[in-house]
């Protein structure tokens, strides 16, 4: 970001590159999805997290996105009951696990986590998320991956 709102040039061409990515999927007659939650199932003291528009393994990354509590998963529940662990486990779906689940349980991602005002926001310390998958899809303007971050959600249980 330019300030704590407005993508620098770089920025944008980035953007640009990432709405490529998907016209381009959808003309040669597929899909596309972005990384986001197909299913969330409280199991037990877990939450397990399916996702559409991964391409490979689903990966946190606190390099290109900086680290935050939970990886950018949080809960709320009406006994207050908090994260224990987040992971991505065998079948490449996210496991929360929870000190327990009952009633008014929400989980979200990279929704209201981080620090306010433009100087945290311009920092890379606003709301975020680490969740990312392995697409090896390259940019064209850098040679850089452009993987598919998840989207923010928030959701009932």
């Amino acid at each position: 970001y330019f300030d704590h709102s407005h993508l620098t040039n770089k920025g944008q061409v980035m953007l640009g590159e990432y709405y490529e990515k998907a016209m381009l999927k959808i003309e040669s007659g597929n899909t596309w999805s972005p990384l986001m939650p197909a299913t969330i199932e409280a199991v037990g003291n877990k939450i397990i997290i399916s996702f559409l528009g991964a391409v490979g393994n689903l990966v946190f990354d606190e390099t290109l996105v900086k680290p935050i509590e939970n990886k950018g998963f949080a809960y709320v529940d009406d006994n207050g009951n908090t994260i224990t662990d987040v992971r991505v486990n065998e079948n490449n779906q996210v496991e929360v696990d929870v000190t327990g689940v009952s009633t008014g349980a929400v989980i979200s991602y990279a929704y209201h986590n981080g620090a306010g005002g433009a100087a945290n926001q311009s920092a890379g310390l606003g709301d975020r998320g680490n969740l990312r998958d392995s697409d090896t899809t390259l940019s064209k303007y850098s040679s850089a991956k452009i993987y598919n971050w998840c989207v923010i959600f928030r959701e009932e249980l």
